[in-house]
């Protein structure tokens, strides 16, 4: 069996075999019927079957047949015949013929159109229960291949969008129970004492407070990680909105002896959202500061530079407690908090939306870190 690269081929082949094989069948039909019709030996009896006896006599009878224009008159009329019984019969060859172009092509359309209709069978019975299940490949031409592995790739993305979304959902049931069962504790122990004193009621206070400012902030992070805002992109000076971030932590850092060194080029721009531009060196300063030694004069560097084939690379260095090495490839995951992060206050998304914007971008984020040393975020878009 002949096997095609595309669609296009296998079409052309088709049809093109089955119009020449109707034109060979006509010709073929057109070529007996005028053989028959005009090379048919001319007897009285013939001559008689195709003028008709009943205008033969008449003809005979009539002074013409006598005249000298007699043979042409005769010779006219047995040709005059000859074509009406030639249109005739070609009437009834060309009629079938044509009945069997159109179920002809019909047969050929279903036979290139039937792998169509078995993906497209395979692509409706798809649900919830069986998308697991691999799209089978029903033609062997390039078109349904790239179709077949093209469909196959948006369902495995789907897939993967629903596991995240699980995880998602499952990770956010278990952050929101603990600051929950944190306030609900500490009630059941103010309950159990009868006559609780100021102070025991500010500790319980200063509790339940802390627990809602973590879930304000959890709820805050989870709407930006989710949001489906319409993005304002315009050309921004990127190097001028650093400079502004950074110098609104200063106040924040100097509280525990941090310092803030810069080294940021001018002029550079970058075409995105400022919102979004915004969120990226808030997280990381901010992280920055959070997991930065307190009261040891640490230091925190901030740089930014365009080398060449990127629009920008930033970079966000500490000497801070660090990241544990089997913690680095989570880093960036919803609310994962390793040893150190758990010691402090925080969502665990800050990282995530970072890597979800400049992902968005064409971008992407990476870390370095050893413990008790620091850590680098280094942020690009090339």
């Amino acid at each position: 069996m002949i096997k095609f690269a595309s669609i296009k081929t296998k079409v052309i082949f088709g049809f093109t075999l089955f119009t020449l094989g109707v034109l060979i069948v006509y010709g073929v039909a057109i070529f007996n019927i005028t053989s028959q019709t005009l090379n048919e030996q001319l007897t009285p009896d013939s001559i008689e079957r195709l003028i008709g006896a009943d205008r033969l006599q008449s003809w005979l009878q009539s002074p013409q047949s006598r005249g000298p224009q007699a043979v042409a008159q005769l010779t006219n009329m047995i040709k005059q015949e000859q074509e009406q019984i030639f249109l005739r019969q070609l009437f009834w060859v060309t009629l079938p013929l044509i009945a069997l172009a159109g179920a002809g092509g019909y047969l050929v359309a279903m036979r290139f159109t039937s792998p169509l209709i078995a993906l497209t069978k395979q692509v409706s019975a798809y649900n919830l229960a069986n998308l697991n299940e691999e799209l089978t490949i029903v033609d062997d031409t390039e078109e349904f291949h790239n179709l077949t592995n093209k469909f196959n790739e948006l369902r495995e993305r789907i897939l993967e969008s629903f596991d995240q979304q699980e995880r998602f959902i499952q990770d956010a049931s278990h952050e929101l129970r603990t600051p929950i069962a944190a306030i609900k504790a500490n009630l059941q122990v103010l309950e159990t004492v009868k006559n609780p004193t100021k102070a025991q009621l500010q500790e319980v206070l200063d509790v339940v407070n802390g627990q809602i400012e973590h879930l304000n902030s959890m709820a805050q992070s989870l709407l930006e990680m989710k949001s489906s805002k319409v993005k304002q992109l315009e050309l921004i000076d990127i190097s001028e909105l650093t400079n502004e971030v950074v110098e609104s932590f200063v106040p924040l850092a100097s509280e525990d002896n941090i310092s803030i060194k810069c080294d940021i080029k001018d002029g550079i721009e970058f075409k995105i959202d400022n919102d979004d531009f915004i969120k990226i060196m808030t997280n990381l300063v901010e992280n920055a500061i959070k997991y930065s030694k307190k009261n040891e004069h640490s230091v925190i560097q901030v740089y930014l530079w365009k080398p060449r084939g990127y629009s920008f690379r930033l970079s966000v260095i500490d000497n801070g407690v660090g990241i544990a090495r089997e913690d680095l490839g989570n880093i960036f995951d919803r609310f994962f908090r390793g040893e150190n992060y758990d010691k402090a206050e925080g969502s665990g998304l800050g990282l995530s939306i970072v890597k979800k914007i400049i992902n968005s971008y064409g971008g992407d984020v990476k870390v370095k870190s050893r413990l008790g040393k620091g850590s680098e975020f280094m942020v690009w878009v090339r």
